[in-house]
């Protein structure tokens, strides 16, 4: 009786598995034009790509936005360096320890 279950458990991870590659086929053609223009551009064969150049200023804009939260400038770096210095300057040491 398993060995009737595996056997149609299996008939379906060959159909999902034929299924899967169909769409994996059908996207890889999607993206086939779009990776051999880039390709183009990377080897300097295509320089006319200036119907991109508003879509790229756009996630520029974006992109810079997004980093300006991850990144930290220089200066705000050493100022939250000092003010950690200040806290642990103010704050008083236990040296109870050393008595005994």
């Amino acid at each position: 009786m398993l060995h009737v279950l595996s056997d149609a458990r299996s008939k379906i991870n060959d159909e999902f598995e034929k299924e899967v590659k169909k769409l994996n086929e059908k996207y890889e053609q999607k993206k086939k034009p779009i990776l051999e223009r880039r390709d183009q551009i990377l080897r300097g064969e295509l320089a006319q790509f200036e119907e991109l150049l508003p879509k790229f200023d756009e996630y520029k804009g974006k992109l810079e936005t997004f980093m300006a939260g991850i990144v930290k400038d220089d200066k705000e770096d050493s100022e939250e360096e000092e003010e950690k210095k200040r806290k642990e300057e103010k704050e008083p040491r236990d040296y109870t320890f050393l008595k005994e």
